[in-house]
């Protein structure tokens, strides 16, 4: 939930249609151009002025900001004070700020205009911060108005915990840009088919009615439209503008996991060296790769179930919670089957290819790897802890931001890439990065992060079992028949997945 409240101005806290659609009547007749019907200039209350001047008439940018010169002429003097307060709204305030809510004013009206009117109002001291646009015209747009708030605020880093209250579509998709949502209020002036159609978190149809929703969570009528519901694309607007972010927030989940190695290694490996200058047996030498893996990941979950509940509460505040589809014991059934199968023809495609001669490395540091711990201490870390860890970084946390901000289908290539790459060796990028892509079409189709997690296990046990299987063994003579039900069970097993997530529907927002 949040704790800091941005409201637009007009429309949201004041009933300002009066003066301000006289003053654009006023200047629109400098101009020659004579509207009587006041409704029609509604259109004005909430956006630029700049930029509605040049869209309703049809004005050049220089006509534009004339018309505002001379609408200021009358709305300083005049306008600005045929106005008023929505009845309700300054006990609304009240209450927000005795339960500890942050209030702030962000308006596309300039600050000095919406600083004078809250004074007028007495409603000034409700509020720690008050942004508007400049008098030069600078900072129209509403994006850019939320983005100051939040920098005076001193909160951009924590922006899942604000909320945007305001009457039009700009106002919900200035919210949206900035990356946090926006309840429409369709008591102001903009229509509900106009806030509908830019999808709020939620639409209110009176004072007392946004009261309710802010204080209490209570909503008496939801309008609010999932993005599914629309068609609109799997992505969320987060972070326009601002690449390197983007770059950093997909990337450094993988720097996490590094970072638990690193830090694994010094746990382990520091002391026991000490321990062997000291003069006792062993040492560094002593410790199994295996071992440090397992603590390595042991550290590192914690971690990542912190920034994917961090996730969790941003998307579900943007509305994008998504279907998560439960894992019923015959789709585990299949998708285990089917993951094994999978895995072992990759890697007898690749064979057959001679990928791994290629690279002879590989398969000496993986037999070394093996040779230093039993099958169980194998089983428990290479068959469960590493796929659950790898499952949280490269499909919870980095498939999921790619696909905030290029969709689905980007999501589940890059992801897949930067998997094989962080394997480190051609071979076993080939492996992770074809993997890597069917875990991430696992996780947008059923949202639920336990899907990938599965199929990982089933892929790594499956491969453990086959390592240990001695090459003497009679395993081996029906090795080719175990092959063909691998085809099979493979084919099957993806056409059951994908009828199975058609049926239920894309979760493409889930977390």
């Amino acid at each position: 939930m949040w704790n800091t409240i941005l409201f637009d101005l007009d429309g949201t806290l004041t009933d300002s249609a009066e003066g301000i659609t006289k003053s654009v009547q006023y200047a629109l007749a400098h101009f020659g151009i004579q509207e009587t019907d006041l409704k029609k200039l509604e259109c004005f209350v909430g956006p630029p002025l700049k930029e509605q001047f040049m869209k309703y008439c049809g004005f050049s940018e220089e006509q534009g900001q004339e018309a505002v010169r001379v609408y200021r002429e009358r709305y300083s003097t005049i306008g600005i004070w045929e106005n008023r307060a929505y009845k309700g709204i300054k006990e609304m305030l009240s209450k927000l700020c005795t339960r500890g809510y942050t209030l702030g004013v962000a308006s596309s009206k300039p600050t000095h205009f919406v600083k004078q009117i809250l004074e007028r109002f007495e409603l000034l001291p409700y509020f720690e911060v008050v942004v508007g646009s400049e008098l030069d015209g600078s900072r129209t747009d509403k994006a850019e108005v939320i983005e100051e708030a939040l920098r005076q605020l001193k909160i951009r880093e924590y922006r899942q915990r604000v909320l945007m209250v305001g009457d039009k579509e700009h106002d919900v998709n200035g919210a949206r840009r900035a990356g946090i949502p926006c309840v429409g209020v369709a008591y102001g002036y903009g229509s509900r088919e106009e806030l509908l159609k830019a999808q709020p978190l939620a639409i209110v149809y009176s004072v007392s009615e946004l009261a309710a929703f802010l204080i209490e969570g209570r909503l008496e009528r939801q309008d609010a439209v999932k993005p599914q519901e629309t068609g609109q694309k799997d992505r969320l607007d987060l972070h326009r503008g601002r690449p390197l972010l983007k770059i950093w927030r997909v990337l450094y989940p993988v720097g996490i996991h590094f970072a638990a190695s690193i830090v694994a290694s010094l746990i382990v490996i520091v002391p026991m060296t000490v321990y062997a200058l000291m003069g006792g047996s062993g040492g560094a030498d002593a410790v199994s790769t295996i071992g440090l893996t397992g603590l390595m990941e042991i550290l590192a979950i914690p971690f990542l179930l912190y920034f994917m509940k961090k996730d969790r509460i941003l998307r579900g505040s943007l509305g994008a919670e998504g279907i998560k589809i439960k894992a019923s014991p015959v789709l585990v059934l299949v998708l285990l089957l089917a993951a094994a199968a999978l895995s072992d023809l990759l890697s007898q495609g690749m064979a057959v290819l001679r990928i791994p001669d290629l690279f002879p490395y590989y398969g000496e540091m993986t037999d070394e790897m093996y040779a230093q711990s039993s099958f169980w201490a194998v089983l428990a870390v290479v068959g469960v802890l590493a796929p659950v860890a790898e499952e949280m970084v490269f499909r919870g946390l980095v498939y999921a931001r790619v696909k905030d901000y290029l969709g689905g289908r980007w999501g589940i290539l890059l992801s897949g890439f930067i998997f094989g790459i962080y394997h480190g060796n051609m071979v076993q990028f080939i492996f992770a990065f074809c993997l890597g892509c069917w875990f991430a079409w696992l996780y947008q189709k059923s949202g639920n992060l336990l899907i990938p997690i599965l199929a990982h296990v089933a892929v790594n046990v499956w491969s453990c079992i086959l390592t240990y299987i001695p090459s003497d063994s009679g395993f081996w003579t029906w090795y080719p028949l175990l092959m063909v039900a691998e085809i099979l069970i493979a084919v099957w097993g993806c056409y059951f997945l994908s009828q199975s997530y058609r049926k239920t529907g894309n979760s493409s927002q889930t977390i």
